[in-house]
């Protein structure tokens, strides 16, 4: 046989033996199970359980043997324990019992989770000596004591201590040393914590770069870090949240330098973003028919964050052009700034016909962040027609003032909060002796039922005008309700008096309610239900006869980065022989 034909021999032989043996073992066989769990009623737990047993995560591939399934079991109930003593439950007890079965074995887990432990005691103190303030700083272990003995809990504790070192003039405090000792006759937990705060600084320079169009003074007006001022952490973020309010930066990066001892200089670092932008929108209601609007703006026009802002609105009924100059930090002041506009409007509303120029002046100021106010002057020449009466030009000055409350994050779909406004505006017309005061109250609340899923709204609205009569005061003054952003179901400006012609005459007095609960499905769906109501009466003193009407309808609302689309449909409760059987409406943002 020659050397190749051995090898051959060889080969095949091997072959033959693989074949054999695989043919002879025995199939795989594995240890199918049931899980069962006892002893857990609270839900939360009971959750937290199941999503962390290995028995129950991996119960379609189970083990080989039933050895494996013990082995699993086993670290099921090393695993359960750790994650019953993170909740406080440092007395806990998990048995794993497993029975074969003719086709599948049963696994429980008995689980005892027995009382929550709760900090009894603890107790802080420091290396060296106690930095001053040394028991503000300990607050949250005080806040600490009698609640849940968690890791959560503890560590919270100590981070919030932590934090409130770096807010203190300690730019590096950590911890030297943490104790946690266990009291199972009395169920709680004692705990003692030392804390190392470092070597205490002040702030140094503050150095801003990477700006190219910005004016640095305009940036360091935002900085909240004053050189020589003890070192305070929250000044550092301050400083972040305030460069990013002036929608100018693309990135910010705030640091410190703490190298040098006992002086921290502060280097703060931006880039620029885009200061241009354009944008356009469009809405849709069954009596306005289609509507358009674009604008541009500018949001660094001289260098100092100064925003021009040009735009544009188009519909069948209101064809308008506005510029507005908005110029910040006024008299060097971040929260005061002084706003410029010019416009030119032309409207056809059923109420009436008009074509207005108008000159105005703001100065806006904010107070605290939930509380702010603007005053100014406006100038404008208008030219009003009314059906059954003749054309008339008003030349206008007023005088407006408002105040605004709010604590609502989110200003085209808000979740929680409450805002209120009110505004006082007094006319005089330099042609004639006509002199009249507008007033408003409104306000709107959010209460979330059920968080990030229902949302209960409620708005109401309050206005007068004290001065001359109904029929004295220009028609695009006067007061009216019906339509979107007032009571949807009524056509716009017609839930109130109609004149002799047909048309909505306005009146001195409004008043304005309405509910709506909003039903989130998914993160890009939902559907709203509402009912509105309102009135208003020629005279304040709601004589006249006017009806309170009331509508309801529904809607859905598709969410996007931006806000969420509106589409609702609305009927009237009170119908009258002119009214719609209906009313659509189509927009961007909540209703209210």
């Amino acid at each position: 046989m020659t050397h190749a034909s051995a090898k051959l021999c060889a080969a095949w032989t091997a072959l033959f033996c693989v074949m054999l043996v695989l043919a002879v073992a025995p199939a795989r066989a594995d240890a199918p199970y049931t899980v069962e769990i006892e002893g857990v009623g609270d839900k939360e737990l009971r959750a937290q359980v199941v999503a962390n047993s290995y028995l129950v995560r991996f119960s379609e591939r189970p083990p080989l043997t039933v050895e494996g399934l013990n082995r699993r079991a086993a670290d099921d109930k090393a695993r359960l324990l750790v994650i019953l003593k993170g909740r406080g439950h440092y007395a806990a007890k998990v048995r794993t019992s497993v029975t074969s079965g003719a086709d599948k074995a049963r696994v429980v887990l008995n689980i005892d989770p027995g009382p929550i432990f709760t900090v009894q005691d603890f107790d802080v103190s420091f290396t060296g000596e106690p930095p001053e303030h040394a028991e503000k700083i300990a607050e949250p272990a005080k806040q600490a004591k009698g609640r849940p003995a968690t890791p959560d809990i503890i560590l919270g504790a100590e981070s919030n201590m932590l934090g409130l070192l770096r807010e203190n003039g300690f730019p590096a405090p950590k911890l030297a040393e943490r104790g946690v000792v266990v009291d199972h006759a009395t169920k709680t937990a004692h705990v003692s914590l030392i804390l190392d705060p470092g070597a205490p600084a002040v702030f140094g320079d503050v150095n801003i770069t990477g700006m190219k169009t910005i004016d640095e003074a305009y940036l360091r007006r935002r900085v909240a870090v004053k050189k020589g001022a003890r070192y305070d952490a929250s000044k550092l973020r301050a400083t972040r949240e305030k460069l990013k309010s002036t929608g100018l930066l693309a990135d910010i990066d705030v640091d410190e330098d703490t190298a040098g001892g006992a002086e921290a200089p502060v280097n703060v670092t931006v880039k620029e973003g885009k200061h241009r932008s354009i944008g356009a929108g469009v809405e849709y209601s069954t009596s306005t028919s289609f509507g358009t609007n674009v604008f541009w703006e500018h949001r660094n026009f001289f260098g100092s964050g100064e925003k021009l802002r040009l735009d544009l609105e188009g519909s069948v009924a209101r064809q308008a052009a506005k510029a507005a100059l908005t110029k910040p930090d006024l008299f060097g002041n971040i929260d005061r700034s002084l706003k410029l506009g010019t416009g030119y409007a032309q409207e056809s509303f059923d109420a009436y016909d008009s074509r207005s120029y108008s000159l105005s002046a703001h100065i806006n100021r904010k107070f605290t962040p939930q509380l702010s106010g603007s005053a100014g002057f406006v100038a404008e020449v208008e030219e009003i027609d009314e059906s059954g009466t003749p054309s008339e030009t008003f030349a206008l000055l007023s005088f407006p003032m408002s105040l605004r409350y709010s604590t609502v994050k989110n200003l085209l779909d808000p979740q929680r909060g409450f805002r209120v406004e009110s505004s006082l505006a007094p006319y005089k017309a330099v042609n004639s002796d006509l002199a009249f005061t507008i007033g408003i109250l409104a306000g709107s609340w959010y209460f979330p039922l059920l968080p990030e899923r229902i949302v209960l709204a409620m708005r109401g609205k309050l206005g007068v005008i004290a001065g001359d009569s109904a029929q004295d005061i220009p028609a695009d003054k006067r007061l009216y309700s019906g339509g979107g952003g007032s009571v949807r179901g009524y056509a716009f400006q017609e839930l109130g008096p109609i004149d002799a012609f047909g048309d909505p005459a306005g009146g001195r007095a409004l008043v304005e309610t309405g509910g709506e609960l909003r039903f989130r499905l998914s993160d890009s769906v939902g559907l709203v239900t509402f009912i509105e109501g309102g009135r208003v009466n020629r005279d304040i003193d709601f004589t006249g006869g006017e009806k309170f009407r009331w509508a309801t309808g529904a809607g859905f609302r598709y969410y996007t980065a931006v806000g969420p689309l509106r589409g609702d449909v609305a009927v009237p409760l009170d119908k009258r022989s002119f009214d719609d059987n209906y009313q659509l409406y189509f927009s961007l943002g909540q209703a209210f």
